[in-house]
């Protein structure tokens, strides 16, 4: 987000951090898209009720609710490639108060395909299975939500290994996630005043990830807790309000790799408060001036006092034109292996230079969103523009040294520019265009070099077309996104025959992808293609045939490695 890694995006399972520390390289991954309700996202400096980890924006994820979902649906899912899905939900009402739910995944790829025949897989083989229980309560004084997640996930990459062949002399990634994690929320509506309310959120885990970057061994454990209590209530009338809280996190890391050791344990204990301003408009179904203020204050076990200060403002010129504005702190704790994790599919080894700080960063942004009807037809668009300026950063450096990875605290500017456009216009009945342009500079300090970050694409653009039948019962839906340049990192100390590998930038390339869905009653069924224009990064691996020389990089992939593929599906529920 914000031309950002996603590390400095907090991501949340309905209003509750997750899927950070060793999480992180996976994220959403760990969450099948039918367990979806609603995503929203909050870009720049966001609401302070849930931490000081946001620098980028926020991404919360509301899952189905077992009284809203289907009593019973079925969704399973196959592509040309080999991998295969089937997701299974399975809710009850057991009466006006009580509901719960099962939420059951399982998927697999075992196809080991090599298109370039270099001896690599292009593609890791997958193992899935993933379930979540829920149980609710919904009372007429208490609101009570218990939710069990338990993952199996495995993934393996590398060489090619024949059939009944030992793996001992190939290089191979391995790596394994198992996860467990109890959380939920409570909440207290029994106050006189409907608009005061007493709320806990609460979440326990325990992760365990193991595996080998060929021969380096990892071992990792991850147990966390989480608790945050909130109060909301009003200041006189309920265009003012306010909301305080209080919250707790514990964080134990073990972590080893080709035996060096990487634990810590890590505790935060903070308060925080929030006050929303809303100004009514006498006739109008809005609030034209909208102000939110936010305080945290956090003790870190590792890093001290954190005092995180956050803005937002909110005007409304008409009911169809609106202007925003954010600005505020936000910090991040490094998980140097988790967040680094592709940089593995190498040789290099891990150089920390400096003991590393927690990392911090200034955000600021202003958004404008215009409703318009042209020819009798409605659209929007949308114009933003964020800068995150950074304080201290973890400088992960791939470019001074082609056999290390090298971490250090950031000396001088690192920040990040983005501008984004945006526009949807009905170009006829149920038929919707969408187009987008993001453009992003991104630059970091290198020990007295400021460069662009590798890996990120300075512009990018997105040309999306709906349509949904009058019956609706065919959806349409094609999507093209175009990538732009990359910086590659510095690559002059190959020898002479890698130096097809030694290029600095990445040419621009776009990918096409369509899904054509049919409804018949409770049942739908989809088919789609992914990269239809086929375009590939040939031959990404540097060194593939000494792949235990101090050449080897499996880590400079900038695009696809696997060309056009189709998929179909089923969906199948009952209420």
């Amino acid at each position: 987000m914000l031309g950002l890694k996603g590390i400095y995006t907090q991501l949340q399972i309905e209003n509750r951090p997750s899927l950070n520390g060793l999480a992180t390289p996976f994220g959403m991954d760990f969450i099948p898209g039918t367990w979806l309700e609603s995503i929203q996202i909050s870009k720049g400096a966001s609401t302070i009720l849930n931490g000081y980890q946001s620098i980028s924006g926020q991404i919360n994820v509301e899952l189905v609710k077992p009284r809203k979902d289907k009593q019973l649906y079925v969704n399973l899912f196959g592509n040309t490639l080999g991998r295969t899905e089937a997701n299974i939900h399975l809710n009850k009402k057991i009466n006006e108060k009580w509901s719960t739910g099962l939420l059951l995944h399982g998927s697999v790829f075992q196809n080991q395909i090599d298109h370039d025949n270099d001896g690599f897989i292009n593609m890791p083989l997958k193992k899935q299975l993933n379930g979540l229980y829920r149980l609710f309560y919904n009372g007429d004084k208490w609101f009570f939500q218990l939710n069990a997640h338990a993952l199996s996930d495995n993934r393996v990459g590398g060489q090619l290994i024949p059939k009944s062949t030992p793996a001992g002399n190939y290089w191979r990634t391995n790596i394994t996630n198992n996860r467990t994690e109890l959380y939920g929320k409570m909440a207290f509506l029994g106050f006189k005043e409907t608009y005061r309310n007493l709320a806990f959120q609460y979440s326990l885990l325990n992760h365990e990830m193991f595996g080998n970057f060929g021969l380096q061994a990892y071992n990792g454990i991850q147990r966390s807790s989480y608790n945050n209590l909130i109060y909301s209530d009003i200041i006189g009338d309920t265009d003012h309000k306010i909301i305080l809280g209080a919250t707790y996190q514990y964080d134990n890391f073990q972590e080893s790799l080709s035996d060096k050791k990487y634990d810590r344990i890590e505790s935060v204990t903070g308060a925080y408060a929030e006050y929303n301003y809303g100004r009514t408009v006498l006739g109008k179904a809005y609030t034209d001036l909208g102000i939110v203020a936010g305080l945290r204050v956090d003790q870190n076990s590792l890093y001290g006092l954190l005092i995180t200060p956050r803005l937002n403002l909110k005007y409304n010129f008409s009911e169809n034109s609106i202007i925003r504005a954010s600005a505020g702190r936000g910090y991040h704790s490094p998980n140097i292996i988790a967040e680094n994790i592709g940089q593995f599919s190498s040789n290099r080894s891990l150089n920390i230079l400096t003991p590393l700080k927690i990392e911090e960063a200034w955000n600021y942004g202003i958004n404008f969103t215009q409703q318009f009807n042209l020819f009798g037809r409605s659209g929007n668009m949308n114009f933003d523009f964020y800068r995150t300026d950074f304080v201290n950063q973890m400088v992960v450096d791939i470019d001074k040294d082609y056999t290390k990875i090298l971490v250090y605290n950031l000396e001088g500017k690192s920040f990040s520019n983005s501008f984004l456009w945006m526009s949807t216009y009905e170009l006829f009945d149920r038929f919707t265009l969408k187009l987008a342009y993001k453009w992003n500079d991104v630059k970091t300090n290198y020990q007295g070099v400021v460069d662009r970050q590798p890996f990120v694409a300075k512009h990018r653009g997105l040309i999306t077309v709906d349509y949904k039948s009058k019956s609706k019962n065919w959806i349409f839906n094609i999507a093209t996104q175009i990538v732009g340049p990359q910086r590659i990192p510095v690559n002059h100390s190959l020898p002479s025959q890698y130096h097809e590998h030694s290029i600095s930038e990445s040419p621009t390339y776009a990918l096409l992808q369509a899904q054509i869905t049919r409804k018949f009653g409770n049942l739908e069924i989809y088919v789609g293609g992914e990269n239809i224009t086929n375009y590939l990064q040939h031959n990404p691996i540097v060194a593939a045939d000494q792949p235990f020389s101090t050449y080897f990089n499996a880590a400079q992939v900038y695009a696809p490695t696997m060309g056009a593929r189709g998929y179909f599906g089923l969906r199948y529920g009952i209420n």
